[in-house]
């Protein structure tokens, strides 16, 4: 152990993984990446002569004996879903490929940690870097007034690396810490230290933490050179007696962190746990800049054993840095052994492996690829195979270490102590990184009960919605055992809301997968596309105009918050009407005690009175908080004025049994906390009337209480109907507008399912939800043990984003060609989206030169006359910019204001005429008077 840390971890200060995600070679998710490393493949791809001839290499140099023409390749990074993230298609294009497919990877993490930023209370900050941006120096530098638009602001802000933690931190809503960490090979596992420090300091409550690297073109090769540390043949054979170095690859990995502690208090899911982590740099005493040193390598491994507190011989597995070349293996090899300080497998063993001889050297997102890796390890309880090892490199003196090289997948024994993994990565330069992983601790949620659960889907379109229910119901049938319970609730709490909407109510995990395999056809699934979100509710309440009929048994068997208030209620009327009033209302659950009671009329209206009493408590516990409330009758007022807060419950259970509120003794009238309908005047219940116990009698004898809808012409109100009603005129009568009216009870299901009354409500449930209502997701599950767990994320839609090179590479140019080609822009137009618009083409000259400037510069084509510049993608730099040109093209000072305030061609253009019709005007009359002067 170490005796002088630069810091130490506080008991309780172990940091969760808990979220995931990451594209890799061969892989383009988790799960396929673990599938991979399981079954021992190769993801290293030969490139084709077509390859070659695509990526511009040149003939000479790719014929050459030592050109070897492998990578590690991932597919599609042209390809990416702008439109999500609201970015133009001209932005998207330009931003680095490295820095999108970075975005993505962050939000796939955030939704498989099962977090919305959005609702999170918390900041939560970002660690990462990235590779090189090849694709500004291939790519982006011939196209030259592209890279000059916006006096190059543009073309800084979409390429440079300074910019990839905060664009994620500004996409996601994240207001944590956002630092960019570059450090080489070591970058992404220096930036999961980094994030570890922050959350401990307190700087954040979770942090995402990664790397990304792409070299462009991917399917190119390189030249082998002795000394480099590039292989000969494209293999990595990490620690093998044919070790020649390692392979260029491509990939991205992103992890979620958070406080153990509170990873377990909040029902996260858990890959693994980071004990602790260390970083350092070699200095100068070593051969050179970019070679490795023992001593500091050895120093950051014993730093971390030590800050971890724990014993070296603990660690069963080891995740090594191993690029496979000749001197930097054995140097490993030799600082772990000096860090562990063993010399033999005598006390105990640990198994090490490379995942570069799967996916090749993934650079600055190298680091992050091992955590991952490890962390599966750990999950899954095995160790995949080290690939292309047979034989010991002569130089490494495995025999007198405590280390062999794992070659084949093996189930990871356990003692009974927690299983626990090293990961290293060392960055040219010298900046080391070392991590400490413990397993999960063993955690369950509660099964996943008999009952409804509600689903909830959501996306940006309707391709997709479409998608996402697909890909959920393969998850289904791939996860047979999936608590159904935990999946709707990580739907619910773990997703953003977008317009595009659909929910079901299922029983169970074959439930769901019939209704999904049927959603296509429109059976048992609600869909609508709503913008809305917090819309606002209005209760309603029934009163007399309903009926018991049994209704609330079921619920008052399975739903703690109605139970509750029922049992509340039910003890205070029995000191009044000297019954049981549940024995009325449930006689099902009561049968002995219903048989012999005597029904009497106040018992029935304060059944009716404690069961809408329950279901508005119920609703509100659930975070549908009403603003408007409203009475049928006069039973229907006095459930109103308990809600609004002008009485207590217990007096309005006195009022309900004395049929009348002024005949309660001591009662305390309050000014209503939420507006109420008043049933004499119909309009709103003033504080003098509210607190005027006459306003309450006369109330009582007015039958007509008039259409809520006069009261909220607002179309923006959804109407809840709290208790049951039986007058089949009740929409029209009280409810005649087009505003969405939901009952708690849906009489108009079968007598089968209304039984079912938790079904019947979580579909009233789903239905407010589709509306925009806000709905507290953590509070319906407050009496449940529920957890957070990993789901298909969202299916971006991916679209081609690319900027081509201007001079093809791989064949020869005359200086004059290149010339001719030099200012075309290689831009590729995307077709407008649907908008809340139609599309209205431009009418005249002036018109027609703005669409252009706006086409040229979003990069959607065609854009009509009345389309909203921020509806299409705009923001305030590109506004800038396009007043720039506007000004440039019609020699008109056209204020920046005008694009804020009326966003489209048409007011542009509108503007743009008249100061042109003034000015002629004003140069007409400036002639007149010369020529009035030379007359004169």
């Amino acid at each position: 152990m170490s005796g002088n840390l630069k810091y130490q971890i506080n008991p309780g200060e172990d940091i969760a993984i808990i979220g995931m995600s990451g594209r890799f070679p061969g892989a383009d998710s988790i799960n396929a990446f673990w599938q991979n490393l399981k079954d021992g493949v190769e993801s290293i791809t030969t490139f084709s002569e077509q390859d070659l001839d695509a990526a511009g290499v040149d003939r000479e140099l790719r014929n050459r004996q030592n050109y070897v023409k492998a990578g590690g390749v991932i597919e599609g990074i042209e390809l990416f879903d702008a439109n999500f993230f609201d970015y133009t298609p001209k932005e998207a294009a330009m931003i680095d490929p490295q820095h999108r497919l970075f975005l993505e990877q962050a939000w796939m993490a955030l939704e498989d940690a099962g977090y919305d930023p959005d609702r999170y209370p918390a900041p939560i900050g970002v660690y990462a870097g990235t590779g090189m941006n090849t694709y500004l120096y291939r790519n982006l530098m011939s196209q030259g007034s592209l890279l000059q638009e916006g006096g190059g602001y543009f073309a800084m802000v979409a390429s440079d690396k300074d910019f990839l933690s905060t664009r994620v931190s500004y996409k996601c809503n994240l207001t944590g810490p956002s630092i960019t960490v570059q450090t080489a090979c070591s970058t992404s596992l220096v930036a999961v230290h980094l994030a570890c420090q922050s959350i401990r300091s307190g700087e954040c409550d979770m942090a995402l933490a990664g790397g990304v690297s792409l070299r462009i073109p991917q399917k190119a090769g390189y030249l082998y050179q002795e000394g480099i540390i590039l292989s000969p043949d494209g293999h990595c054979r990490a620690f093998d007696a044919k070790a020649g170095g390692t392979i260029i690859g491509n990939g991205a990995g992103v992890v979620v962190l958070k406080m153990l502690a509170d990873a377990l208090a909040d029902g996260d899911q858990i890959y693994a746990v980071i004990k602790g982590s260390a970083l350092n740099n070699d200095g100068s005493l070593k051969a050179g800049y970019t070679a490795p040193s023992i001593d500091r390598q050895g120093a950051v491994i014993a730093e971390a054993l030590a800050v971890a507190q724990i014993e070296p011989e603990s660690i069963s597995y080891l995740e090594a840095h191993g690029t496979g070349t000749p001197i930097g293996d054995p140097i490993e090899i030799k600082a772990l052994t000096k860090a562990y300080g063993h010399n033999s497998k005598e006390q105990f063993s640990c198994a090490i492996g490379s995942v570069k001889t799967n996916i090749g050297h993934l650079d600055a997102a190298a680091g992050i690829a091992g955590i991952i890796k490890t962390a599966l390890c750990l999950k899954h309880q095995q160790i995949p195979p080290s690939l292309n090892y047979e034989s010991p490199n002569p130089q490494i003196d495995f025999e007198h270490s405590p280390f062999f090289v794992n070659a084949k997948l093996t189930d990871w024994e356990s003692d009974g102590k927690p299983r626990r993994a090293g990961v290293s990565s060392f960055g040219i330069g010298g900046t080391n990184a070392h991590a400490i992983l413990e397993e999960a601790p063993n955690y369950r949620s509660a099964a996943s009960e008999p009952q409804g659960r509600l689903i909830v889907l959501s996306a940006r379109n309707k391709n997709a919605l479409e998608k996402q229910a697909a890909n959920l119901k393969t998850h289904l049938e791939n996860n047979p055992g999936l608590n159904l319970a935990d999946a709707a609730y990580t739907l619910q709490v773990g997703r953003k809301v977008f317009s595009h909407r659909l929910f079901f109510v299922c029983r169970d995990n074959q439930d769901a997968l019939n209704i999904l395999n049927e959603s296509a056809k429109g059976k048992n699934v609600f869909l609508k596309q709503e913008e809305e979100k917090d819309r606002p509710v209005a209760f309603i309440f029934t009163g007399t105009s309903g009926s018991m009929d049994n209704k609330g048994s079921e619920l008052y068997q399975t739903e703690p918050g109605y139970r509750e208030t029922v049992d509340r209620c039910a003890d205070f009327l029995h000191e009044i009407i000297h019954s049981d009033i549940r024995h009325f209302m449930y006689p099902d659950l009561y049968p002995n005690e219903a048989g012999s009671l005597r029904v009497t009329p106040e018992m029935k209206q304060a059944a009716l009175f404690v069961n809408e009493c329950a279901l508005a408590e119920l609703w509100m516990d659930w975070g549908i908080k009403p603003r408007a409330l409203y009475g049928l009758d006069w039973l229907g007022e006095c459930l109103a004025a308990y809600i609004g807060g002008v009485i207590s419950l217990e007096d309005a259970l006195k009022a309900v049994v004395a049929g009348k509120i002024g005949a309660v003794d001591g009662i305390r009238l309050n000014t209503p906390q939420i507006q109420i309908g008043s049933g004499i005047n119909k309009g709103w219940l003033s504080e003098e009337e509210a607190t005027d116990l006459s306003y309450w009698d006369r109330s009582r004898d007015n039958g007509d209480k008039g259409a809520l809808s006069e009261l909220l012409p607002d179309n923006r109100f959804v109407f809840l109907q709290i208790g049951p009603v039986q007058n089949s005129n009740f929409d029209n009568e009280v409810v005649k507008t087009d505003q969405p009216l939901f009952s708690s009870f849906d009489e108009s299901v079968s007598p089968i399912e209304a039984s079912q009354e938790s079904f019947l409500l979580l579909k009233t449930l789903g239905k407010l939800w589709l509306e925009g209502v806000f709905i507290d997701w953590e509070k319906f599950h407050q009496r449940e043990n529920r957890q957070r767990i990993s789901l298909p994320t969202y299916p971006f839609q991916r679209e081609r984003y690319w900027i081509e090179p201007l001079a093809p590479i791989a064949t020869k140019q005359s200086a004059a060609s290149v010339s001719d080609t030099a200012e075309q822009i290689s831009i590729t137009y995307h077709q407008r989206q649907d908008l809340s618009v139609e599309y209205v083409a431009p009418r005249n000259e002036i018109e027609r030169k703005l669409a252009a400037i706006w086409e040229e510069m979003i990069g959607i084509k065609p854009i009509g006359i009345e389309d909203d510049f921020f509806e299409l993608g705009g923001h305030s730099l590109l506004a800038t910019e396009i007043i720039f040109k506007v000004r440039e093209e019609f020699e008109i000072d056209v204020p920046l204001d005008s694009l804020f305030e009326k966003p489209t061609i048409a007011n542009i253009s509108a503007y743009i005429e008249a100061y042109l019709l003034t000015a002629s005007k004003q140069e007409t009359a400036a002639s007149d008077d010369r020529r009035e002067e030379g007359e004169l």
